[in-house]
């Protein structure tokens, strides 16, 4: 690893941050990300994306080594395949929790490794698999939360999709308010709400990911655009939220002047690592 570096790791999200609306990410990020791997330094995925969907786009982007996936349950290597760090809930802690929510009559899923499972296959289930490009497996015929307890299956996280944002903000207080104190209850984007283990976050993975690869944090830069991204962009040396993220965040954290639709990653790297000045000025 290139030790002159300013910055030698970068953390990453995924979905409104390196990615652009439409799923991809333009060639002026991808040749900044590539520049940054060859000067020697580390570009981690870190999502709350599902294991094999960050495979398949860690190969779209050409980028190995260290990724975190659900939302820092999971940190792998992606050459080997190999579970580094694993931080799930326990088969009867997600039951719990998968029951209040089937009280509430929403779409719920639940993911234990490479697998996740769907109360519902409906429309919102297929903008998911189109978004993710791993397919679930629904269960139509019994609540998830008997499935799970049956089944003793440790739980990487639980997902609801609630397409409406007066619903969508309804439930959030209402599982922070019965579950907060024991459970993470985050918002990944406005249709998704995520509950997971109290002492998993993208933040511990990325200490971990740094490490791992004996890096200062100090010298690690993170990217994201949502509340489950908050302990990264604070845990980092440098944490930066792009232009269009979530508005409660963007109040506590610094923001970086381009949008994930404008290359803001691509202009991140060019500026905190290689010193190249853009128009885009920190806010």
């Amino acid at each position: 690893m290139n030790n002159a570096l300013k910055y030698r790791l970068i953390a990453c999200d995924l979905d409104g941050t390196l990615l652009k609306d439409d799923k991809t990410v333009n060639a002026y990020t991808l040749k900044q990300i590539q520049r940054f791997i060859a000067a020697g330094g580390k570009f981690c995925i870190c999502t709350g994306r599902m294991l094999p969907s960050v495979e398949k786009i860690a190969r779209d982007l050409h980028v190995t080594g260290l990724a975190t996936s659900y939302a820092g349950a999971l940190v792998s290597d992606l050459q080997t395949g190999k579970i580094l760090y694993e931080n799930s809930l326990t088969a009867k802690e997600a039951a719990e929790i998968a029951a209040t929510v089937e009280r509430d009559g929403v779409h719920l899923q639940y993911y234990t490794g490479s697998v996740y499972y769907a109360n519902r296959n409906d429309e919102s289930l297929k903008k998911y698999e189109k978004s993710c490009r791993v397919n679930a497996v629904p269960v139509l015929n019994r609540p998830l939360s008997a499935q799970i307890l049956e089944r003793g299956e440790k739980v990487n996280k639980l997902l609801m999709i609630i397409e409406d944002p007066a619903r969508h903000e309804e439930l959030l207080q209402k599982y922070r308010a019965i579950f907060g104190e024991r459970f993470w209850v985050t918002r990944s984007t406005s249709r998704y709400i995520e509950i997971l283990s109290k002492s998993c976050n993208k933040g511990t993975a990325l200490v971990f990911m740094a490490n791992y690869y004996g890096v200062p944090v100090e010298q690690t830069i993170a990217a994201g655009d949502q509340l489950n991204d908050e302990e990264m962009l604070t845990a980092a040396g440098l944490g930066l939220c792009v232009k269009n993220g979530n508005e409660e965040l963007k109040k506590r954290v610094p923001v970086f002047n381009a949008t994930n639709n404008d290359d803001a990653v691509g202009k991140i790297i060019a500026q905190y690592v290689f010193g190249e000045q853009s128009e885009e000025k920190d806010e």
